[in-house]
């Protein structure tokens, strides 16, 4: 997963959520997940581990199947997921755009 702003820069420090379609699944490879940096307790995997300077957040060992992708990060806006189908063996580059939050009159982001 590649994480940029609006303007094609990298956005360092957000958080890919990579989840299942239905997000109740029962996954056989629990351990090995886990050691990948996914949060398996709310249905659907959320990766625990931040995007680096380059954006980048790179992930293994997915089972085949269909997966809505989206990052957040303090200060951009919640997006729409994008939907991914992965199949065995595949090798997929996902790029999720984020844009800056609109603030109020007081800059806060309420």
């Amino acid at each position: 997963v590649r994480v940029r702003d609006t303007a094609g820069r990298a956005v360092e420090g957000a958080r890919p959520r990579i989840r299942t379609e239905t997000g109740d699944e029962e996954w056989p490879n629990f351990n090995l997940l886990r050691q990948e940096g996914f949060d398996l307790s709310r249905g659907g995997w959320d990766t625990i581990i931040n995007t680096d300077a380059n954006g980048t957040n790179l992930r293994r060992y997915i089972p085949p199947g269909r997966y809505a992708v989206s990052a957040d990060k303090q200060g951009f806006a919640t997006i729409e997921p994008v939907w991914v189908e992965l199949a065995s063996g595949q090798t997929v580059d996902v790029e999720v755009v984020l844009r800056a939050a609109e603030t109020d009159a007081e800059g806060d982001g309420r």
